[in-house]
């Protein structure tokens, strides 16, 4: 007497037709996973490029504005 566990396994794979499709129906759901991390990922470095690429913009014009203001000042002064 075989156990019913390994009876239906073996009903199973008795069809091939329906482990292939079984497969490819995984494999598919896997590599739309994948496609939508890898643009996930990319979108988050684009974001990230920008933030940094403001950074440094409003570091130039925090110190423009820093020499704007000494020359208010020396004008002021004199």
């Amino acid at each position: 007497m075989k156990a019913p566990f390994l009876s239906s396994l073996m009903r199973l794979t008795a069809n091939w037709k329906v482990v292939t499709k079984i497969n490819a129906g995984f494999g598919s759901v896997i590599a739309v996973f994948i496609v939508v991390l890898a643009l996930s990922f990319w979108n988050l470095v684009t974001i990230g490029h920008e933030v940094e690429e403001m950074e440094s913009a409003v570091i130039e014009l925090s110190l423009a504005a820093d020499i704007e203001t000494k020359f208010l000042k020396m004008i002021r002064a004199a």
